[in-house]
């Protein structure tokens, strides 16, 4: 019928909604002089055309209109002709600037958005009390900072008295008769609310942020066995190293390592504990080797590694020294520690001479001398700073024998 029609100009063709490209009906939206017929002809194109819309879709204004009350982040236009939606996406991006995403993806190209998720997490515990306190306080100080500006204020602007006529034609001032007692005590309550209260500070929030079913809950970890859905368990590891000595010989090396060290008799068991966090013993006085023990953590790993280091570091060094079998036992004679004292003079003072049977030690340290007299603990320089060294040493290992 449209081929019959085409080529008479009385007919005339109205297009009443969106054309598809590639159809006959887009080809004939563009006016062209003639149009292919199915079996191939070239017919005339002298017929009238006119596109009048149909569409129950919105226009720019009811689309900006609707954008406007979502204010989304992305907006993707998928449906229309390439070059309507090139022409709608350079509108929105001029109303909307940077701060909308506009995207016109081909058929079949994968978009990809990436979201903010928010995530609120209610404080449980000693952390919810806490909250509650700090709510409490910071309420109160801008209540007091607020009603202190009011004050200010009043200052800046007092108020004139009221004045009051009686019946007899004379003037009052309102207020006069007031107790002084009374303006007194005002006056030193206004005084103290002048006082600016101090911010209260923040919380410490660390803690664990658990999911419940679709809730979240942060608390604090000593809260953590009382929560339904948490079981908590401590994990203690353990580090055997050999040492075949006396664990006093061993606390003299952590000693000049680390300041925060105290010892105890755990079950008959002499114990090194080092900062509160690792522990150092032996499972038996006949045992060769040493057991460090700590909770895992960052911290407590780490000092877990240096301790081990020592103790291999300290078990080479009294290697090389050769000492005697008597610093392998618990208990020490005065030879014993002679004997352990020589060693370890040597190992920080090579240039030295002993004489065993007068139980002293002759020291030659960077051109100063220094002697070492063990039977009257006593130690006799000329340079002042060996001699502190010497001293600290021996006192030192004199602490560990005492123990």
């Amino acid at each position: 019928l449209f081929e019959r029609w085409c080529e008479n100009s009385r007919n005339g063709l109205i297009l009443t909604g969106y054309c598809v490209e590639g159809t006959l009906a887009r080809e004939v939206q563009r006016s062209p002089p003639d149009i292919t017929a199915q079996d191939g002809r070239k017919l005339p194109l002298k017929m009238s055309v006119e596109y009048v819309s149909f569409s129950a879709h919105s226009d720019f204004a009811q689309t900006s209109e609707f954008i406007d009350a979502l204010l989304p982040p992305n907006i993707v236009l998928v449906h229309g002709d390439e070059n309507q939606m090139k022409h709608l996406k350079a509108g929105l991006n001029q109303r909307y600037k940077s701060r909308i995403q506009i995207l016109t993806p081909k058929n079949c190209q994968p978009v990809q958005f990436m979201f903010k998720a928010k995530k609120m997490a209610n404080a449980i515990g000693h952390l919810g009390m806490a909250v509650e306190e700090y709510t409490y306080a910071l309420e109160y100080y801008e209540k007091s900072v607020e009603k202190l500006r009011a004050l200010e204020e009043e200052k800046k602007n007092p108020e004139e008295d009221v004045k009051m006529e009686g019946e007899d034609g004379t003037t009052e001032v309102e207020g006069q008769e007031e107790n002084m007692e009374v303006s007194v005590k005002e006056e030193v309550k206004v005084k103290e609310e002048e006082i600016e209260p101090e911010k209260p500070k923040g919380i410490d929030m660390r803690g664990f942020i658990i999911q419940d079913d679709f809730d979240y809950v942060v608390l604090n970890k000593n809260d953590l066995n009382g929560f339904r859905s948490v079981d908590v368990s401590t994990i203690t590891q353990k580090m055997y190293l050999p040492f075949k000595y006396n664990m006093k010989l061993l606390q003299h090396f952590v000693d000049q390592m680390y300041s925060n060290t105290k010892t105890l008799k755990e079950g008959g068991r002499f114990k090194l504990i080092i900062n509160n966090r690792l522990a150092i013993y032996k499972t038996s006085e006949e045992a060769e080797v040493v057991v460090l023990e700590w909770e895992p953590s960052p911290r407590s790993d780490m000092l877990a590694d240096s301790v081990a280091f020592l103790v291999m570091q300290s078990l080479s060094n009294i290697d090389k020294q050769d000492l005697p079998q008597s610093s392998i036992v618990e208990e020490i004679t005065e030879e014993q520690e002679f004997d352990i004292i020589r060693q370890l003079i040597r190992s920080n003072y090579p240039n030295c001479q002993v004489d065993l049977e007068s139980r002293t030690i002759k020291i030659d340290h960077n051109g100063s001398q220094a002697e070492v007299d063990f039977p009257n603990s006593s130690v006799t320089s000329e340079d002042e700073a060996l001699k502190t060294k010497i001293k600290a040493l021996l006192n030192a290992m004199e602490e560990t024998f005492a123990l």
